[in-house]
Parts: structure tokens; C-alpha cells; sequence
């Protein structure tokens, strides 16, 4: 009787042999890592139905296809590093490769160590054990990276599978053992305790405010930077951190003596030393005065250490705020992005209009109006009648105006003070590119809305996200931008000046300063990216005036928007609109 699968016959399986792995990576499109990497997932996942009976083979072909993979699971973590800015159907198709990729090889890693000391004996098991387990101890480490990758954090059932493999090493003496394995860059020595120890600091990394760029930079150092730290049964110091092996946790700070559990303790001093050295090597660098390439890369880097150097350090040091903040829970709602709030806003302008105008204003002419106006050029009694009874009632419902409109997702509050908020929500639609991206929130029983920037994102479950707040204004004011450019040279001009034309009205906003007076702070916009340019002036309509403004210093940027100081250079009576010829 035969047993068919998506690959054919059983004995047919690519992963049965090292000999049939080599042939199928021949028949592999050779620049085309994608599609490599997609159908070696689909060989992993479909690898428990196919194998009755695994042996050492199967561990052997395994093994050969990880480490024959390494460089293209590599090449496509470049280029998800380099595209995750311009977040698209490209960012998303390349993640989700090499993390399937990982899962695959942890799956099938998992099933033949289930399996396999059930058909061989302990001998055999034994030379087989080291670099299974150093191979899945790895792809657990980039399980945990490319969680960082989207800020989120590990659930307790894969701390307490990471911990059981490398307990299971320490059983069997082979925690310390030095292997071969390939490396992107070409063959490398490991062991099962340090990938241990590099899973355990990488995640010490989740600090909710690293781009995947720098969390890619960060993880290629921690080998040099740990190279002589290592786990111990006893405490060397009194500070440090700690790890329990029958926990589903991973490291953390040794604030008191823990009991009750299997515990290693790390002593981090030498590392957090090499990683401030590092640091401050750094700014040496950028005080020289680089070029312009060199200086945003050595920038980039600097920021990430700076963000993490205190994570990794001995002795706890609780984290200071400019402004201290008020732990309070309110009920909010929330909009991310550029776009969306500026068009929230909009919605929120609409309102104030209507509810400025009353019930009464509210009221539009029926048909029967229109028809008595048109006839008789005025409004009959009975009709002057039924409409102050309608304007009656509406008073008693709406005595303040139509309701205000709900708008957002909600969200709550936990801490709040003058420069930033924590806001916890759901945040299903959140990527990568929020990191930096616009907010506005709106607090319950409020009209105003407060505009800040997403400077941390923190996943505390699958649909619940912690998010850090910079509040950069109170009230922000939505304002409609048109650009002054020159045109091209003609030989044209009007009283020997070069004439200009308007570019397209773009959407943009206007800061209120954050201190009461606003008299000290300075005025500030942002626009589109595409739009600013340094000493450009744009022309701002608010509807009575239209102001020219030199934009000046670029405060922040962004790929989708630009934070900048302003100077009002003249301002003019904006033109009234056409008036509509009458019938």
C-alpha cells in the first residue's frame, strides 16, 4: 500500500538523507533566496508526517540544510533590516520567511529529540545530542530576535522550553561542549551555553524603543562584548542578575536572594565596562567631525547603546524622568499616524462648527420651506409655527449642540506628566514604522486632543501594547500648506523678480507651545517630508489670513514628516471664495 504527500512517496522525502538535501539544494534557483527559504519551510513543517521512523539520517540531513540555509536567512534579514522603514507587503513577506524558517527548524529539532532516544541507544543519542541542541538553542535565539523586531515578548511556555534544553545539556555534560557551525560569515565555535547566555541577553534588549536596525547592530556585538561572562551556581557579587531554570522567565536583577527554584547567576560587570568603552569610543569618533555618511551611522549606533548600556548594568539604576509623572488610570482614545490624526482633527473641527451654531443652526429648510420661499418669498405662519416647536424640542434634547463625535481607539492612561504619558492599548494595526510616528490622544470628558510622538512600543500580550508618549503639544492646529517653488528658468520674470507658482496644499499642523504663557517657546510646524526644505517659505490659509512663513531647523525628521521651527515672514487677507451667481 502506498502513502502519498505533497513531496510524494515517504521514501522520496527530501529529509531522509543528507544525500537527498544535496540534491534538492541543487535544484535550488541560486538568486533566488525567498523561494529557497519558503519551500525549506514547507519541507520542515511537513516533516513529522513523513518520518515513521527518524534515525540519525534524518538529524544528519537536518542539520546539513540549517547550516546550508544560514547565509540566505541571513541575506533576507539584511534586506528586512534595510526596507522595515517603508513598511509595505515587502517588509512583512520578508519577516515572515525567516521567522517560519526558525519555527520550522525549532519544530523539527523538537520532534526528532522527542523521537529519537526512543529508537537508539544511549551511545548513539549521545553523539547525536550536541549539535542538535546547539542548533535549536540558536534558532531559539533568533525566535527571540525577530520578536524584538515587532517589540514583542516571549510567552512563558517558550522560557520554559528554552530553559529544559539547556538543562538537559547541563545533564548530560555537554553545556560547555565547543562545536563547529556555519556561520553568514563563514564557520564558527559555539557551545549550547553560549547561545544560552546570548538569548538571555538579547533578551535584557527588550526595552521597547529600538528599531529593528539597531537591534540587528546590537545582537552581531554581544558575542564580543559577553565573551568573558558566563553563568555560575553561586552569586559573585551582590548585585547582578538571575535565572531560574524551572521559571518561565528570563534574567533578572538580584535585588534579594531568591529561593525556591533552580538558579545560575551572572555577574555582568566586565561586559557592562566593554559596552561603556565602546560608548564613549563613539563620541570620540563623532567629535572629530566625520563625513555626513559616517556621522549618521556612528549617530545610529550611539543611540542604541545609549539605550540599552544601563540594562546590562551590574547595579540597578532606576530610570529618571525630566518631569515626574502621575500614576493614574483615565480612560482615553487614541489615534497613530500622520494621516489619521490629522483628519481625526478634522472631524473634531466639523463638530466645534456645528455645536457653535446650536440646535437652531442646525435646522435645515424642508422641501415645503423651499417651495413657500420660492412662491411667496417669505415662510408661511404655520410653518414659522412648526419650526420654533422643532427648534423647542431640539433645545430639550441637545440643549449644547449635537454630541460629540467618537473618535479613536480606546485606550488607557496609566501615567501622565507634562512631557509624556504610558498609554496602554490595543493596538492590533501597530507595525514596526510606529516607532517615531505621530499620536494624538483625547482624555474622557475632554474636547482637546494632545499630539506626541510613539517613543517606545512594548507588546504585553497578543493584542495589548504599552506605549511611551513624548507630548509635544497640548492642542495642536491643523493647517492646510502650499509650498512657494520657483519655476523653471524661462528668461521669464515680472519687475525683475522670478516668478514662483503654488505647489499642492498639503496637510500639516501647527504647535501650540506646551508652557502656559508661550511666550519663551519657540513656534513650530510639521509637515510633510516631501514639503520641507530648509529656508523655504510656504504659504499657511486659516480661512481669514494667509501667512508666509520661512521654515528654519529641522527639530526632528521622519520619513513621513518633519518637525520644524518657524518665522512668520507676511501675512495678507486671504481671498473670499467666488460668490455663487444667484438663479
Amino acid at each position: 500500500m502506498f502513502s502519498f504527500s505533497i513531496f510524494g512517496r515517504k521514501d522520496g522525502f527530501t529529509l531522509l538523507s543528507p544525500k537527498s538535501v544535496a540534491k534538492w539544494l541543487e535544484e535550488r534557483p541560486k538568486d533566488d533566496a525567498l523561494a529557497t527559504v519558503d519551500a525549506a519551510s514547507a519541507l520542515l513543517r511537513a516533516l513529522p508526517s513523513e518520518l515513521e521512523k527518524p534515525d540519525l539520517g534524518q538529524l544528519q540531513a537536518l542539520v546539513m540544510l540549517d547550516d546550508a540555509l544560514v547565509t540566505k536567512a541571513a541575506e533576507l534579514t539584511n534586506q528586512y533590516v534595510a526596507n522595515v522603514r517603508a513598511v509595505g507587503a515587502l517588509e512583512k513577506r520578508l519577516w515572515a520567511s525567516v521567522y517560519d524558517l526558525t519555527l520550522g527548524f525549532i519544530a523539527a529539532y523538537d520532534f526528532l529529540m522527542r523521537e529519537l532516544p526512543q529508537r537508539m541507544d544511549a551511545k548513539r543519542w549521545q553523539a547525536g545530542l550536541l549539535p542538535l541542541l546547539v542548533r535549536l538553542m540558536r534558532h531559539r535565539g533568533i525566535d527571540a530576535k525577530f520578536r524584538l523586531f515587532r517589540y514583542e515578548q516571549w510567552i512563558p511556555g517558550r522560557w520554559r522550553d528554552l530553559h529544559a534544553n539547556y538543562a538537559l545539556a547541563c545533564r548530560h555534560g555537554l553545556d560547555k561542549t565547543s562545536t563547529e557551525v556555519a556561520g553568514a560569515e563563514g564557520p564558527l565555535h559555539t557551545s549550547i551555553a553560549r547561545e544560552y547566555l546570548h538569548t538571555l541577553l538579547l533578551q535584557l534588549m527588550n526595552t521597547g524603543n529600538l528599531a529593528p536596525p539597531q537591534v540587528e547592530w546590537l545582537n552581531s556585538k554581544l558575542a564580543a562584548w559577553s565573551a568573558d561572562i558566563e553563568l555560575t551556581p553561586h552569586a559573585k557579587s551582590p548585585e547582578g542578575f538571575y535565572v531560574d531554570l524551572s521559571g518561565v522567565e528570563g534574567l533578572r536583577r538580584k535585588r534579594f536572594q531568591p529561593t525556591g527554584g533552580q538558579f545560575l547567576y551572572l555577574d555582568t560587570t566586565p561586559m557592562h565596562g566593554r559596552i561603556v568603552q565602546y560608548q564613549q569610543a563613539l563620541k570620540d569618533e563623532l567629535s572629530k567631525g566625520p563625513s555626513r555618511q559616517v556621522e549618521a551611522q556612528v549617530s545610529e549606533q550611539l543611540s542604541a547603546i545609549s539605550k540599552v548600556v544601563d540594562y546590562f548594568a551590574p547595579e540597578f539604576k532606576p530610570v529618571t524622568r525630566n518631569e515626574p509623572r502621575a500614576q493614574e488610570a483615565i480612560r482615553a482614545r487614541l489615534v497613530i499616524g500622520f494621516r489619521p490624526s490629522w483628519n481625526t482633527l478634522t472631524e473634531m473641527d466639523r463638530w466645534l462648527e456645528r455645536k457653535a451654531k446650536g440646535p437652531a443652526g442646525q435646522q435645515k429648510y424642508s422641501y415645503t420651506d423651499k417651495q413657500a420661499l420660492f412662491i411667496y418669498g417669505h415662510i408661511s405662519e404655520q410653518t414659522g409655527k412648526q419650526r420654533e416647536q422643532q427648534e423647542a424640542k431640539a433645545r430639550e434634547k441637545a440643549p449644547e449642540g449635537p454630541p460629540m463625535p467618537v473618535l479613536g481607539d480606546p485606550c488607557q492612561i496609566l501615567d501622565r506628566g507634562p512631557t509624556g504619558c504610558r498609554v496602554l492599548t490595543k493596538g492590533n494595526g501597530l507595525t514596526v514604522s510606529d516607532l517615531g510616528t505621530l499620536a494624538i490622544f483625547q482624555e474622557e470628558g475632554r474636547e482637546d486632543w494632545t499630539l506626541g510622538i510613539v517613543r517606545r512600543i512594548k507588546r504585553i500580550t497578543a493584542d495589548q501594547v504599552d506605549l511611551g508618549l513624548q507630548i509635544i503639544a497640548l492642542r495642536p492646529v491643523r493647517i492646510m500648506i502650499q509650498a512657494q517653488r520657483h519655476r523653471l528658468p524661462s528668461g521669464y520674470s515680472v519687475d525683475g523678480e522670478e516668478t514662483t507658482i503654488q505647489g499642492q496644499r498639503r496637510e500639516g499642523f501647527y504647535l501650540t507651545p506646551i508652557d502656559p504663557d508661550g511666550k519663551s517657546a519657540s513656534k513650530t510646524l510639521i509637515v510633510p517630508a516631501s514639503e520641507y526644505e530648509a529656508n523655504q517659505v510656504i504659504n499657511v490659509n486659516t480661512g481669514q489670513t494667509t501667512y508666509s512663513i520661512l521654515l528654519r531647523h529641522a527639530l526632528e525628521r521622519h520619513a513621513e514628516w518633519v518637525w520644524t521651527t518657524m518665522e512668520v515672514v507676511g501675512k495678507t487677507a486671504a481671498t473670499p471664495p467666488p460668490a455663487t451667481p444667484a438663479a
